[in-house]
């Protein structure tokens, strides 16, 4: 203490009473902040009683929510999809204090949800506060149309959550936007560095997205999302970004048109675009650079090689800037996982950087997404559609290698290359190995 105190300029004291205790004083002279007004947290007794509905078709989210609010006394009802939503509601009308609502459910987005529910007079006074995975202007605009209170990216840290309700209840007036949307604590920690380096990622594996925006989550960056070439092209014809992560294989309109359409731009000439694919033969790499890529991130990435494309092609990011934010761990869940789900959980934990209980969602969230997946890929074999096998069993790969199921993307990879060639017999193979695999995975986390 003492140093701290002489290393600052300042002077320290004590004074000591036999048998009464000892009292220390320091004196130190101090620059005024630049900040006329310092804001304090917001005071969470108000949480005390209040009714707060969750809308999310994800378990593990709303569990996420519920402890973190129930923890400083607010009572939490949960709803799944639209129509355990529209029974809450209707149930516990006008009882609602406010209602976390995420962005994108399986079947229906939470700005349709909200759309329906103000057309049957549920919500008309209830705030809002927006769940979403990606940080995008797109979103933040509609969110602020649907006049929603309150927006805060996934994954969030309980303090960032707990803030932005306890604004969104007491009527705080810092706002986002405009008077319609509040800012949190990691809305001004993204923006602070979006302003020095924008980044648009195009890709449409709902995996690989989370994957990749939680990479610069990581290191302070956040960055807009486009599910296809033409949106691509449309938001840089609206935006300016500083470098562009392109995948290759995209419905509407792929990677490759894509690039040499946005390259014509004339903001854009200059403007490094990366190209991401699972193939990694010299061809494709060919392929990438006669589009105008000026880079190539072979899939799975790590977190340390899209930084790296970064330091390398944006001449405005720097090593201190990189900031750790995320602190998931800060409360711990128990994991009952055993065996291949845990061995998965470690891997992809230590390659990506993430903490563990986010790598157990995703994996989870990919187990959830495979078994779709196989499923209308054995109604493509049956239907003699191997075409559309192909594109199936190539998003399945790209997802297993994002989150280190190296085993089902080894198997992707030989069904895939057996849809190719029409060899049927090879494909159900494959397609049973990765059944048995996944049903390994299922079962050692259940």
């Amino acid at each position: 203490m003492q140093k701290i105190v002489e290393m600052m300029g300042g002077t320290i004291s004590v004074k000591s009473v036999k048998n009464k205790g000892t009292t220390f004083y320091f004196d130190l002279l101090l620059d005024k902040s630049e900040q006329s007004v310092i804001q304090m947290p917001p005071d969470y007794s108000i949480f005390k009683g209040k009714r707060i509905l969750v809308i999310d078709d994800y378990e593990m989210n709303r569990y996420i929510a519920k402890v973190y609010l129930e923890e400083v006394g607010c009572i939490i009802d949960e709803a799944e999809s639209l129509e355990s939503a529209l029974s809450m509601l209707i149930n516990n009308r006008k009882a609602y204090n406010t209602i976390l609502i995420d962005y994108q459910m399986k079947e229906i987005t939470g700005f349709e949800l909200v759309e329906i529910m103000k057309e049957r007079g549920l919500i008309n006074d209830i705030p809002l506060i927006l769940l979403t995975s990606v940080t995008s202007n797109s979103e933040a605009r509609i969110a602020k149309e649907n006049k929603f209170s309150g927006y805060i990216s996934k994954p969030y840290k309980r303090g960032d959550l707990l803030d932005c309700v306890a604004m969104v209840i007491k009527g705080d007036g810092s706002k986002i936007y405009n008077n319609d949307v509040f800012i949190t604590k990691q809305n001004v920690e993204e923006a602070k560095y979006n302003k020095k380096i924008k980044i648009l990622l195009v890709e449409d594996n709902d995996i690989n997205i989370k994957f990749f925006v939680n990479s610069l989550k990581l290191n302070g960056l956040t960055c807009d999302i486009a599910i296809d070439g033409a949106k691509a092209l449309k938001a840089c014809e609206n935006k300016e970004y500083d470098i562009i992560f392109m995948d290759c294989q995209m419905p509407v309109m792929d990677g490759y048109e894509a690039t040499r359409k946005i390259l014509l731009l004339r903001s854009y000439k200059n403007v490094p675009v990366i190209a991401m694919t699972a193939y990694s033969m010299k061809d494709d790499e060919i392929k990438c650079l006669e589009a105008g890529m000026i880079d190539y991130l072979s899939k799975p990435f790590t977190v340390d090689q899209v930084m790296e494309m970064l330091e390398k092609h944006v001449k405005n990011i720097h090593n201190d800037d990189m900031n750790i934010l995320s602190d998931l761990n800060d409360h711990g869940f128990e994991m009952n996982q055993s065996d291949y789900f845990t061995e998965i959980v470690k891997s992809l934990t230590e390659e990506s950087g993430f903490d563990e209980r986010f790598c157990t969602e995703l994996l989870e969230e990919f187990c959830e997404q495979s078994k779709k997946i196989l499923s209308q890929i054995k109604e493509c074999i049956e239907q003699d559609d191997l075409n559309e096998s192909c594109i199936l069993l190539h998003k399945l790969k790209g997802s297993a290698g994002t989150v280190r199921v190296n085993d089902i993307a080894e198997f992707a990879l030989q069904a895939e290359n057996a849809a190719k060639n029409d060899d049927k017999d090879l494909l159900m193979k494959a397609v049973y190995s990765m059944e048995k695999t996944l049903k390994k995975l299922v079962m050692d986390n259940e």
